[in-house]
């Protein structure tokens, strides 16, 4: 069965100025969500992420860690789960906390790398 990932965005300065009692209620929802996801046998896997996260970026041939200040959003988590096709994995993202409070939710079908060394009849490597 294909596997989607379902990435959370989320701008860090909004859940910096929620209350405490908010943050929890949100929390709550996310972990209602992912329990249901796990009972009905959708979810593989899961794991928010902490905040505070660098990138790395190559500036004039240098490698430069940020974070950058032009950062408005960040990937708080993601979810994998096993859907039939796109229009489930969408349906199921639909389903997401983070759209209830103004977050963001992307969902990509997950691939898997073939290391074409190891394939018989593999195209020869670029030089």
């Amino acid at each position: 069965m294909p596997q989607f990932v379902i990435v959370i965005r989320h701008r860090e300065a909004d859940w910096e100025e929620k209350s405490v009692s908010e943050q929890q209620r949100i929390l709550n929802r996310y972990f209602d969500w992912i329990g249901g996801l796990t009972v009905s046998g959708v979810k593989v896997d899961s794991l928010p992420l902490r905040d505070g996260g660098r990138i790395l970026e190559v500036v004039d041939g240098e490698i430069v860690d940020g974070p950058f200040t032009e950062t408005k959003e960040v990937v708080g988590g993601f979810v994998l789960i096993e859907s039939a096709d796109w229009d489930e994995a969408r349906a199921i993202a639909r389903t997401c906390p983070a759209l209830e409070v103004g977050d963001w939710v992307e969902v990509r079908e997950a691939s898997h790398f073939v290391d074409l060394r190891q394939v018989e009849d593999a195209p020869p490597p670029v030089e």
